[in-house]
């Protein structure tokens, strides 16, 4: 297993980073870290999803803010032609972002194709029935 700097052997995260890396699921970053504690962007997060599924090419991403070669162009690309992510109203992706846990349950559901789940409470009650993600969060946190 790859060994970095800032991911002690003993930490309880060790062996899930140790697996990820194995299977080429997640790597590090270019100066050899692979920063445990630190936010994820809305790319980074794509890249890991798009680990598990083996994306095609596609041509372009559909978003303003997604110039050709940009590390994840083709990912963003492959995942807004599945219907994983479809961006901001104004035309844009914002890949570098960190992303929401709201943003995450709704791209992580529709990669496992997961409906969003009606109903006529929130499921937290931080999360309002009028929260664009209630049906996201609620069918993620579903037992069925």
């Amino acid at each position: 297993a790859p060994f970095f700097p800032d991911v002690p052997a003993a930490a309880w995260y060790a062996p899930y980073i140790s697996f990820v890396t194995r299977w080429g699921i997640a790597d590090g970053y270019l100066d050899g870290t692979f920063r445990p504690e630190a936010s994820i962007s809305r790319a980074e997060l794509l890249k890991l999803l798009c680990a598990y599924f083996d994306p095609e090419s596609v041509s372009a991403a559909p978003f303003s803010d997604i110039p050709q070669g940009h590390w994840a162009a083709e990912i963003i690309a492959w995942a807004a032609e599945q219907g994983w992510v479809s961006g901001y109203p104004d035309g844009t992706f914002r890949p570098e972002q960190t992303v929401s846990r709201a943003e995450a349950v709704k791209m992580i559901n529709r990669a496992l194709g997961r409906a969003d789940a009606m109903g006529t409470q929130s499921p937290f009650p931080d999360v309002p029935l009028s929260h664009w993600a209630c049906g996201a969060i609620r069918a993620a946190t579903s037992p069925s």
